[in-house]
């Protein structure tokens, strides 16, 4: 995995490895957070990726999911 976080920004952009049947690099992007200190999640940052189908056919569902950073 590797993560770029804009000091100036915190939005942050980043890619994990996934070997399922295929190696394939699936990128996410996101933004860091400075909560409140009454928030208790613990969440830091918050962002999605989206994740082609391994099949190629033009009706493929693009799957998508939630990337987090906690303290």
């Amino acid at each position: 995995m590797s993560v770029i976080v804009p000091v100036t920004t915190g939005a942050f952009v980043g890619s994990f490895e996934l070997a399922d049947g295929k190696k394939r690099d699936v990128p996410f992007t996101g933004v860091m957070r400075q909560p409140p200190s009454t928030d208790l999640s613990g969440l830091i940052g918050d962002g999605n990726f989206q994740l082609p189908s391994l099949l190629v056919a033009p009706n493929n569902e693009v799957l998508s999911g939630e990337v987090g950073f906690e303290k």
